[in-house]
């Protein structure tokens, strides 16, 4: 069986990740792609082989839909696509704005349909053993907190001429596009409800009309949570995380990630974080084959990590 998948937006940051993504997993293809830069969908469809469709009519034979349009757009883009009734998949973040952010949420609910958001820390098998690590109890309370989540998109010059440098289109600038993940990360960590405090926002090369970096305070019952992003970095894509438990701890040495239970214990690897966008589709790849939507993150996840990002007190708290 061949499941289609439509892309509605081919201009993402990891467009060309979550095509990877679809193209080696087997009897997946991306059959119809639209976007309104008539250019860059020209280059798409002819690098893809998939064929030019209308939003506003629904295409017989589709699996699913990947919502990768600007952000500002969601809204509106989101209210063409849920006429298909396909599990859908919306690339973070949800809206440009709280408002949108909540529309695009109680649209989605209300749906009932298959949903999924790009979070693809949770794909990242040491950082999952990490969370049964403090799922179990074994590191005690954690009381402190530190991720640091950045890569050199705006130095290096290959975010250049993105849409995601446009606050308007994007919503958010580089701490915003990049602390999302850690958010959820804490959230799925089990450290919630979480309350987003004190902040600083910087524009260090002056490249980008929103800020490129930034560091914020993130507080959870019984600790505090440091969280720096942003596009302007020395290097690639880096992850860095240190958690401080009353019976142990977690830290970064290299790119692995290392637990100590006990004040003295014997040190753990839990494995090398490898950071690959397209994983994050993984989840929504393996619903779509076995009706499995388990691994899929939950709209009211994705709300939550939304607002607290956008510096909103979120006391939406489901079970």
């Amino acid at each position: 069986m061949t499941y289609n998948i439509v892309v509605h937006g081919c201009r993402h940051p990891h467009w060309q990740d979550y095509v990877d993504q679809v193209e080696r997993t087997d009897g997946f293809r991306i059959s119809h792609i639209w976007d309104r830069d008539e250019q860059s969908l020209s280059a798409a469809l002819s690098a893809t082989g998939a064929r030019k469709f209308d939003p506003a009519t629904p295409i017989k034979g589709v699996s699913a839909i990947l919502l990768l349009s600007e952000t500002s757009f969601h809204v509106e883009d989101l209210a063409a696509i849920l006429a298909w009734h396909l599990p859908m998949f919306i690339e973070k973040p949800l809206g440009a704005s709280t408002t949108n952010v909540l529309l695009v949420s109680k649209a989605v609910a209300v749906s009932g349909l298959p949903f999924h958001t790009g979070f693809f820390l949770r794909t990242v098998p040491a950082l999952a053993e990490a969370r049964k690590l403090i799922g179990s109890g074994r590191l005690g309370c954690i009381g402190y907190v530190r991720i640091r989540f950045t890569h050199n998109g705006v130095r290096a010059g290959w975010l250049r001429d993105n849409w995601i440098l446009e606050p308007k289109l994007a919503g958010v600038g580089g701490f915003g596009d990049l602390a999302i993940h850690c958010v959820d990360l804490l959230r799925w960590w089990g450290l919630r409800p979480l309350v987003q405090g004190p902040s600083s926002y910087e524009n260090i090369m002056g490249r980008t009309e929103a800020e490129d970096f930034g560091v914020s305070l993130v507080s959870y019952p019984g600790g505090t949570a440091v969280v720096e992003a942003g596009w302007v970095a020395g290097d690639g894509p880096m992850l860095d995380i240190e958690v401080l438990g009353s019976r142990g701890t977690l830290r970064m040495r290299g790119e692995h990630l290392v637990a100590q239970i006990g004040d003295c214990g014997d040190n753990t690897n839990l494995g090398a974080i490898e950071l690959d966008a397209g994983m994050g589709l993984r989840p929504f790849l393996h619903g779509i084959r076995s009706g499995d939507w388990s691994e899929c993150v939950a709209i009211e996840e994705a709300v939550e990590a939304n607002l607290v990002t956008l510096g909103i007190k979120n006391e939406i708290e489901k079970p």
